[in-house]
């Protein structure tokens, strides 16, 4: 085996492990709808009425879409990565 068919190969394993992360990214579930729930209200500062208040709030459908999005986003950083290695072994490969 030649050194430029090693490559290839290297190039061909890259591109198809980016689009595996690629299409795991595509398939993370979000939820449908995420209500935000009042924890606490508190005033901004003595200056500012009592009216005007900061809300503080959560859900776990809130919760669950940042993790899913956090979980996309490594998927896809990786996919990225390892579709840009394919793109370097090629252009060396296809060099020798």
């Amino acid at each position: 085996m030649t050194f430029s068919a090693l490559l290839h190969g290297a190039s061909a394993v890259s591109a198809l492990w980016g689009a595996y992360l690629w299409f795991k990214a595509s398939r993370v579930k979000t939820p449908d709808k995420f209500p935000i729930h009042i924890l606490s209200t508190t005033p901004f500062s003595a200056e500012i009425p009592p009216t005007e208040i900061a809300v503080i709030g959560s859900s776990e459908e809130l919760d669950a879409i940042g993790r899913a999005l956090n979980k996309q986003s490594w998927l896809n950083s990786r996919a990225a990565i390892f579709t840009a290695a394919a793109v370097v072994i090629q252009v060396i490969a296809d060099a020798l």
